[in-house]
């Protein structure tokens, strides 16, 4: 995946979004535990996030709804899963290229904007990273090919 290049646009779906989930259930099965880990509702068997968890936690909607409601920044919310990142990430390698400066303005940005009464969308602030292989204007595009590193995407997909 390219990074946290943009905030607040898009989330991963289909087999990629399967095979990513997989992964990072097999590193939270080896990292311990933490405070704030997803309770169970029983009666609607699904998963309902801990009053203190952390933003990485949380689904995108659950995290967008935060956002919008102030209880967390999109600041907040791009930190927590950097720190998570920087956990995960050397036995995943699931972010290649990050955009760690693009992703800090961004969610300023997006802090910024909801304090003027903007809404970019349904997934305003809300951190997401890009395959590879989806062009992300100024980020090498290779699909996963070694000689193609150097392919520079000159515009958004």
């Amino acid at each position: 995946m390219h990074g946290c290049a943009h905030v607040g646009q898009g989330m991963p779906v289909g087999r990629d979004a399967e095979a990513a989930r997989s992964a990072i259930s097999s590193v939270n099965c080896r990292l311990s535990r933490r405070q704030g880990e997803q309770m169970i509702d029983r009666s609607t068997t699904r998963a309902v996030p801990a009053p203190d968890a952390p933003p990485w936690q949380l689904g995108a909607s659950e995290l967008a709804r935060r956002i919008a409601a102030r209880e967390c920044t999109a600041e907040a919310a791009l930190e927590s899963v950097l720190e998570r990142m920087a956990a995960c990430n050397p036995a995943l390698n699931a972010i290649v290229y990050p955009c760690i400066d693009a992703a800090r303005a961004r969610a300023r940005a997006a802090d910024a904007a909801l304090a003027r009464g903007e809404s970019w969308g349904p997934l305003h602030g809300v951190p997401v990273t890009f395959k590879e292989n989806v062009d992300v204007r100024g980020m090498p595009t290779p699909t996963g090919v070694p000689g193609l590193e150097g392919v520079v995407a000159p515009d958004d997909s």
